[in-house]
């Protein structure tokens, strides 16, 4: 009787290697046997030889199992592969292929020449919405990793990030769960936090691992790094368990930081989610007090992965050990679960160059016997037949035959007479004929594939399009937030207007006698005086989209750690705002006044975004008519507000002559508005006079750069506006809250 098909799961930790054997059992699978090797150093340790010490662990695993013949998947440490999350537009599931290979061109950092990468699609019966997960690692880290085994004899058929094999694991051996549940495997030098709801997953690597316990107790007690280790891992036995667990409250704290961090964003994101238990696994939960800590501090049930419920004991195996080592095997166990087609996730990092290779390695003896009996059975045929073929051969003709060099020669060659020419010579002309037409039809259909994906990719460009007229209403009104000299104006007439009959009022009360300190005049000032109307026009935005964000905070030295953390892996926007003001002290103004009233429109609720950093870059004076286009830092003069860059001189109008950009508070063109009147075209005015009233001005203006992070998520609660709070939970989905109406338009 056939035997059932065997898979083998191995994780090679930085403290011990992990393997497990399994084979299917109903809905069940039946633990063959299983191999827990500890390193004789962990393999963070500065001093220690990592290859050795996993080639080391790995041979003495072959010595003792023989693995001919079995399935064979090995995970991959978490802090090496790349997790990106998002959700797809409704579209049918034959295009999910295409626009996922897309968007995996954004979110993946690296040329995608250089990575092995997979994806998954995450569904809800009862939801239209698609999630996918897409997994990615660099080429030359997988090949570094797989060589550790086949250099021992091992053939992988399949490679998985540890965090999508614990996954798995769970999911397996847990499938009816219908809460939001997190999973958090301490590691060595990092914690996988995965939270599992339902048929998705989010993943998050945590900077905080056992190194961190054990370096806590080498400074709490002056021991050495094998001394520390050694009590940490006795600390759930030990007399002495209270002092331990005071030395190392410091880090349960940070560690419980990140994972309230990580909470806050995944319900952030997920506004549905609420997160019902936590479940450790591996040896750090076994530390004294970190559970109950856990517990206390977050307010959620926290349990420790101590066993399977759908896994049985084979011949041979003990139950009472294998407990033992359960809480560090459900990586292995999941990436053996795969390896039988019982995972809920299938991606597979391995290159596809390698599974060739072991396919190939694998089926090699059937093809070596099956060439075998043919050869003996056609040296039977042949001797008898040999005399006969020559007699055909003879009157069927030679079988060389005209090739076609182009589509032109194969046309000649498909319909030339086949009289007077031998039948086989006319057949191979065909052929050849047909063969260049087949090549030419390839290289058509692959042309005709290559425009296809492109239009594609077009078509998924404008896809968040209408989350940017958002983002520019929310700059556009915190701007007008501040600009409310003329309130009343709807149009650019409206506004000359409403100056010169400010004018006109001002002069009359100061003929009439009337003091210049009168509030009345101070009032019709802020109207007709240029500097007192505080205006600001925007020249420009300059935008940049990354699918991570990553890549833009190196060129924020104000962000956080905490911050970092939070938004690491989302996607979103760099903006710069290049702006003019009338405002002759306008360093002070922008940064306390304009910035956080920008900010606090692009943090409400259910934007589809919100503004997570901002910044006044640069003011720099603008000397008369003295204006150029861009920053020049060899200009004398100038000066520079607060956040300035160090850099000075000005910059004039953009490119193309006309300095203003929309009106104080208003959209974008693309929103429509009134058409311009005569007065409406005073852009076209020398430098030196206001481009909407023509002011003439001595030097007041300046202009500025406001830096913004934007990302693309729904506002965390900690950013929501607490005046807003109750009001913008009411909100419709992906709708801005209500503003007041748009400032005049001013061109």
């Amino acid at each position: 009787m056939a035997t059932k098909q065997a898979a083998w799961g191995i994780d090679v930790g930085q403290c011990a290697l992990k393997a497990i054997k399994l084979q299917a059992a109903g809905d069940k699978v039946e633990i063959l046997a299983y191999e827990v090797i500890e390193h004789d150093k962990i393999l963070s340790h500065p001093e220690v030889d990592v290859p050795s010490m996993i080639r080391a662990a790995l041979e003495k695993l072959v010595a003792k199992h023989d693995m001919k013949g079995d399935l064979v998947a090995v995970a991959v440490p978490g802090q090496q592969t790349l997790s990106r999350f998002t959700k797809l537009p409704p579209v049918e599931m034959k295009k999910i292929p295409d626009i996922v290979r897309f968007e995996a061109g954004q979110q993946i950092p690296f040329d995608m020449d250089e990575v092995v990468w997979d994806y998954q699609t995450f569904t809800e019966p009862d939801s239209p919405d698609v999630e996918v997960g897409i997994f990615a690692i660099r080429k030359e880290l997988i090949r570094a990793h797989i060589d550790f085994f086949t250099g021992v004899g091992i053939e992988p058929m399949l490679a998985q990030a540890a965090p999508l094999a614990l996954y798995n694991a769970v999911r397996f051996d847990r499938p009816s769960n219908e809460k939001a549940t997190i999973l958090l495997d301490i590691g060595a030098q990092a914690t996988d936090l995965i939270v599992m709801e339902r048929n998705s997953i989010w993943s998050r690597p945590v900077p905080i691992g056992g190194n961190a316990f054990t370096e806590a107790l080498v400074k709490g007690f002056r021991l050495s790094h094998a001394k520390a280790e050694q009590l940490k891992r006795t600390a759930a036995t030990t007399q002495h368990a209270r002092p331990i667990f005071q030395a190392m409250r410091p880090v349960f704290a940070d560690l419980i930081s990140e994972v309230q961090r990580s909470i806050g964003f995944y319900t952030a994101t997920h506004r549905e989610s609420q997160i019902a238990r936590i479940l450790g696994v591996g040896n750090a939960f076994r530390l004294p007090g970190l559970q109950k800590f856990m517990q206390q501090n977050l307010q959620i049930e926290v349990d420790r992965l101590s066993s399977f419920a759908r896994a049985t004991m084979g011949p041979g195996v003990n139950a009472a050990e294998f407990s033992e080592a359960a809480a560090s095997m459900p990586v292995a166990l999941g990436l053996a679960v795969q390896a039988l087609g019982q995972g809920a996730i299938t991606s597979n990092l391995l290159p596809p160059e390698i599974v060739k290779q072991i396919v190939w390695r694998k089926k090699r003896p059937y093809f070596t016997a099956a060439a075998a009996c043919l050869l003996g059975s056609a040296g039977v045929v042949w001797i008898g037949n040999s005399r006969a073929w020559s007699a055909v051969n003879s009157s069927l003709g030679e079988a060389a035959a005209p090739t076609a060099a182009d589509v032109a020669a194969a046309e000649r060659l498909l319909t030339r007479s086949p009289e007077g020419e031998p039948p086989l010579t006319y057949a191979n002309g065909v052929m050849n004929a047909l063969d260049k037409f087949g090549q030419e039809y390839r290289q058509v259909e692959e042309e005709a594939t290559r425009q296809i994906d492109a239009t594609r990719m077009f078509n998924t460009l404008g896809r968040y399009n209408a989350i940017l007229p958002r983002i520019f209403q929310a700059i556009h009104v915190g701007i007008a937030r501040h600009m409310q000299s003329v309130p009343d104006a709807r149009s650019t007439e409206d506004y000359l207007t409403a100056i010169e009959e400010a004018r006109r009022a001002r002069d009359e009360l100061l003929k009439s006698g009337v003091a210049a300190t009168d509030p009345r005049v101070k009032a019709l000032n802020q109207i007709v005086e240029r500097a007192e109307r505080k205006e600001i026009w925007i020249e420009s935005f300059n935008m940049t989209y990354e699918g991570n964000v990553d890549q833009f905070v190196g060129t924020w030295p104000e962000i956080t750690d905490s911050e970092i953390n939070e938004i690491s892996g989302a996607s979103g926007w760099q903006i710069e705002v290049r702006g003019r003001t009338t405002n002759p002290e306008p360093a002070g103004w922008l940064e306390d006044q304009v910035i956080p009233a920008i900010e606090a429109e692009g943090r409400k609720p259910k934007m589809g975004f919100y503004i997570v950093k901002s910044r006044l870059r640069t003011v720099v004076p603008i000397r008369g008519a003295e204006e150029s286009d861009e920053f020049d830092s060899g200009r004398t003069g100038g000066g520079l507000g607060r956040g300035g860059d160090g850099r000075m001189g000005g910059f004039g109008a953009p490119r193309g002559g006309r300095p203003g950009g929309f009106g104080p508070g208003t959209p974008p063109p693309t929103f429509g508005g009134p058409p311009q009147a005569d007065s409406e075209k005073r852009y076209r005015l020398p430098a030196g006079h206001d481009p909407t009233t023509g002011e003439k001005y001595l030097g007041n203006d300046a202009r500025f750069l406001i830096d913004l992070l934007v990302i693309r998520s729904d506002t965390p609660a900690r950013f929501l506006p607490k005046t807003e709070g109750a009001a913008g939970e009411g909100a419709a989905a992906g709708e801005p809250a209500t503003t007041p109406p748009p400032a005049p338009r001013r061109d």
